[in-house]
């Protein structure tokens, strides 16, 4: 039997030998791996904010001109990541047509259901949505100040473009050597890079615990004073809404540089819906476990306390237990017997200061 739960990635292993791998909690990842945009489920308003992305969000004029800020807001484990992958990919594939029509190839290649999908030329995806503890702390642990961080993410994205470019491009070298620079002057210099190169930098910012509301807003706003021709940043917030954007962009000639994507919590039939998106695409094995309407039921209950993130973690878990004991569906006492064992475990841990904002609550 499969699991058709776990989030599929081809991977070598070693030379000569790819193997799929299949893991518990993982964010949708298309513009990286060939078929992940099949197992999006339309889920908490996702649906709706990547629509709101592709016809509002920024084109290709506005980031030749200005570069832009794209900042999604929502709750611990409703999918911001993912989404944030989703319009990277949709923004990618736009870039690469546009560089097409303009004369230079850029167009993605093909490639095998799950496989690494290939860089595409003239676009640098900068993916540091791993990096917080890299770009934010010291070597004693602790948090460092915010000009700190926005610089050691400059040289991040610095390198990583560089590594992109053949031949590589002696100016960023130089940016990166120099001290004490401002980085909006920075930021300006390597729009110059990628303009004289006709490259564009999509930057995935990573999510760091700064501790009060006040301060990610300041790092948002610090990233929107960056915005400079040909970057875009991705962020994402779990503030309030459209009011912290307001704040983060406070004038109208700053609310043109950024899009704000919102995610609200589960509703009625969104369990359904995961599992049907999960199950029902064309590519998926047809030896899945399948998965009982009472069990759909049972967890469709207080739905909207409830995270996407937390609907892949229990139905992994329960089509991992099935398969270990030789049944094809999961059933209502595997579910009930899940949340028991959840809510013994959550009795049992001690409390911790500096938890893992990523951790399942």
């Amino acid at each position: 039997m499969f699991n058709a739960f776990g989030i599929p990635i081809r991977t070598a292993l070693r030379p000569g030998s790819e193997q799929v791998l299949y893991r518990e909690s993982e964010p949708l990842c298309p513009w990286r791996f060939h078929g992940h945009e099949l197992l999006y489920a339309d889920v908490d308003d996702t649906a709706a904010a990547f629509q709101h992305f592709v016809e509002d969000g920024p084109g290709v004029i506005d980031i030749l001109e200005k570069g832009h800020l794209v900042v999604v807001n929502g709750v611990e484990g409703s999918g911001k990541t993912t989404l944030i992958h989703r319009c990277v990919d949709h923004m990618r594939d736009k870039l690469a047509e546009w560089r097409s029509q303009s004369g230079q190839d850029a167009t993605p290649a093909p490639g095998g259901l799950w496989s690494i999908k290939p860089r595409v030329p003239g676009i640098s995806v900068v993916d540091l949505s791993r990096e917080s503890r890299k770009v934010a702390y010291d070597d004693n642990g602790r948090l460092c100040p915010l000009s700190a961080i926005n610089q050691a993410i400059f040289k991040k994205v610095a390198r990583s473009v560089q590594s992109d470019m053949e031949p590589h491009d002696e100016r960023i070298q130089n940016m990166l050597d120099r001290h004490g620079s401002k980085l909006t002057d920075m930021y300006e210099e390597f729009a110059e890079v990628l303009r004289d190169r006709n490259s564009f930098a999509l930057i995935i910012l990573p999510f760091i615990p700064l501790g009060s509301e006040r301060v990610h807003r300041d790092y948002l706003r610090a990233h929107l004073t960056f915005s400079a021709p040909r970057i875009v940043f991705f962020a994402e917030t779990v503030g309030t809404g459209l009011k912290d954007m307001m704040e983060v962009a406070p004038s109208d000639q700053d609310r043109q540089l950024v899009t704000h994507l919102s995610i609200g919590k589960l509703k009625n039939g969104d369990c359904d819906r995961f599992i049907g998106a999960r199950t029902g695409h064309a590519h998926q094995r047809p030896d899945h476990v399948r998965v009982a309407p009472a069990v759909i039921a049972n967890a469709s209950k207080d739905i909207e306390n409830r995270t996407v993130r937390w609907l892949q973690i229990v139905f992994y878990s329960l089509s991992k237990a099935a398969i270990g004991d030789n049944r094809d569906e999961i059933g209502p006492d595997d579910y009930q017997r899940f949340e028991k064992q959840r809510r013994d475990g959550l009795r049992r841990r001690p409390l911790r200061r500096g938890r893992d904002r990523d951790s399942e609550p």
